[in-house]
């Protein structure tokens, strides 16, 4: 089972598990990146740096293997909004195991596709939206449906295979269907706001 692969299927369980959970954030500003405060994410290695919105919970990721690993959380307030959820994962790692960005973002297609939840293709391959550190990406959409929650996950992926130095990036959102759309700016910001390293990162 590839690194990703594992990868996908945990974030996939972890949005399922949230809904049982009833923790109670103050929630940010919805619609606007522009009305959210923003905190700086650096690295303590030096690796890199990204905005995120400051009443956000940040932590350390599940990918064993990936230098860079960092996911970035967003609770409802559970007593307006008790399936409302939202998360940012930021995954690089030198070497990569693809040679292409399409061969890439294929693969995370078909992750989702093998995990055995409900999938719903909302937007398939675009490569023309998205650009990290510089690299440009490639990106699509699904829907995940799961039994015990009121609503949905919409699940945006972004990756992104630099040639030149053969590094592979990985931005996924993955937030509750009643929200994405939303949270989508906020997204948008912190691709855009992601500077990396690469000396520090394949040195």
């Amino acid at each position: 089972m590839s690194q990703r692969f594992l990868a996908f299927l945990i974030i996939i369980a972890v949005a399922s598990a949230l809904a049982s959970q009833q923790l109670t954030y103050i929630p940010i500003i919805l619609g606007s990146a522009e009305k959210v405060t923003w905190k700086t994410f650096k690295d303590s290695a030096g690796l890199f740096s990204i905005q995120y919105p400051s009443k956000w919970e940040a932590r350390n990721g599940t990918n064993p293997v990936a230098p860079i690993d960092v996911e970035f959380w967003y609770y409802g307030d559970a007593s307006n909004m008790p399936d409302t959820d939202a998360m940012v994962a930021l995954v690089v790692s030198p070497n990569s195991e693809f040679l292409t960005t399409q061969d890439m973002i294929k693969n995370d297609q078909l992750a989702i596709e093998s995990s055995g939840v409900n999938f719903r293709l909302e937007q398939g391959t675009e490569c023309n939206a998205y650009v990290i550190n510089q690299v440009q990406g490639c990106s699509l959409i699904s829907s995940l449906s799961f039994p015990e929650q009121k609503y949905g996950r919409n699940v945006l992926i972004v990756s992104a295979v630099d040639n030149s130095t053969d590094i592979q990036y990985s931005m996924i959102l993955s937030a509750s269907e009643d929200v994405f759309e939303q949270f989508k700016p906020v997204f948008d910001h912190m691709v855009n706001s992601f500077e990396l390293n690469s000396n520090a990162l394949v040195g």
